[in-house]
């Protein structure tokens, strides 16, 4: 749909955003839910610069820790999903708010406010580093922290991967 509508979805995305946002916090699981799986669809498939404002004046502003949460989840999505040059025209915005995101209250906040910067990092690496310079201590050593784990996995990925190849107790190693 958004393929076949473009602009005319992008426009209209834009009007629903802000209701979709509010709906986060709803009581009802089921509006809750809603009301998010939308928000993430319109983020994966409507690549608008127009609606990065909304997301990150919400996820920097808003009071209700269900709706940073999401969205700061929605910003992560949004930096993978993104070419670089739609986040260029808002990029101190989102250097922001992944700023105030790593820094939250709230801990699933703070994990994809972490996730948010390692897919920052790939588009904008050196405002990345000046990003990293400007975060408290605390949030630098969690960063750091996360690097090395996922550093440390991948190598444990790559061994587990070898072991299993060249392992003579592996099915496809015996002979029958």
């Amino acid at each position: 749909m958004a393929k076949v509508l473009r602009n005319k979805i992008d426009q209209f995305s834009l009007y629903i955003l802000q209701e979709l946002i509010n709906l986060i916090q709803n009581a009802a699981k089921v509006v809750s839910s809603a009301g998010t799986v939308c928000v993430r669809y319109i983020v994966s498939y409507v690549h608008s610069p127009r609606l990065l404002p909304v997301i990150v004046t919400n996820l920097t502003t808003n009071k209700s820790k269900e709706i940073r949460s999401t969205l700061s989840e929605v910003l992560v999505l949004m930096l993978e999903k993104w070419p670089a040059q739609t986040i260029e025209k808002q990029q101190a915005a989102v250097r922001d708010a992944i700023r105030r995101a790593c820094v939250d209250a709230d801990s699933t906040c703070r994990t994809y406010g972490r996730r948010a910067y390692a897919a920052y990092k790939r588009h904008f690496p050196e405002d990345a580093e000046q990003l990293f310079a400007r975060l408290d201590s605390a949030a630098q050593k969690q960063i750091e922290r996360e690097r090395n784990i996922g550093s440390v996995d991948s190598l444990h990925h790559v061994g587990t991967e070898r072991r299993a190849i060249t392992s003579p107790r592996s099915p496809s190693a015996s002979v029958s």
